[in-house]
């Protein structure tokens, strides 16, 4: 029966003795070779690395140093980047220039309709102008044709005879005729557009 106690037991590692006891499967031979396999894999990094040939950190044969690499690939991700910027800009610019062109557009139409407009005023006025000229011809045939027949008709010559109408008193008739004439063409109810002067539409 094995005798228990309460001091703790300490055992040294078999593989730390110079030679190497039954069981124990560690050679110092195999640290060596390590140290060696590690140098001369070191050797093998410069060698390459002086012909241009680099191992990455899963030890897979580069032509480019890793860090160039590294780099390569942040550089080309913030270039991605710049692109979308560039692509979002462009994308604003082009709606600016849109909207620029339809108010374009718009001040255009209203452009063309104030001219529209204008020409439409313009030719009112010289339409109200003819037929002021028309009124006033009419008015003066009129007249001839009132100042005739006081001369020529017989029986306004009887009429003047029989009231003993002088001379002079044909002439203020005529003038009353002509008074009569200014007011009927000052009287006269013009279309609402005769308030507009033809003045106000010239270039």
């Amino acid at each position: 029966m094995p005798v228990t106690s309460n001091r703790t037991l300490f055992f040294p590692d078999p593989c730390s003795y110079d030679t190497s006891p039954p069981g124990c499967h560690y050679h110092p031979s195999e640290q060596n070779f390590s140290r060696e396999a590690r140098r001369e894999t070191a050797m093998a990094k410069d060698i390459l690395g002086e012909a241009g040939l680099h191992f990455d950190e899963l030890n897979k044969l580069r032509v480019l140093d890793p860090e160039v690499t590294q780099q390569t690939i942040e550089l080309k991700e913030e270039c991605k980047d710049f692109v979308d910027k560039i692509g979002q800009f462009q994308k604003i610019v082009g709606g600016l220039i849109e909207l620029v062109d339809q108010l374009a557009k718009e001040a255009e139409n209203e452009k063309m309709k104030a001219i529209g407009a204008r020409n439409l005023l313009k030719s009112i006025a010289k339409q109200r102008e003819a037929q002021q000229q028309q009124l006033q011809a009419l008015i003066a045939e009129k007249k001839m044709q009132l100042e005739s027949d006081l001369t020529n008709d017989p029986s306004c010559e009887t009429v003047c005879k029989e009231h003993s109408i002088s001379e002079g008193k044909k002439t203020n008739l005529r003038g009353r005729v002509s008074d009569i004439s200014a007011h009927l063409l000052a009287n006269t109810q013009w279309p609402w557009w005769s308030r507009f002067s033809p003045l106000a539409f010239s270039v």
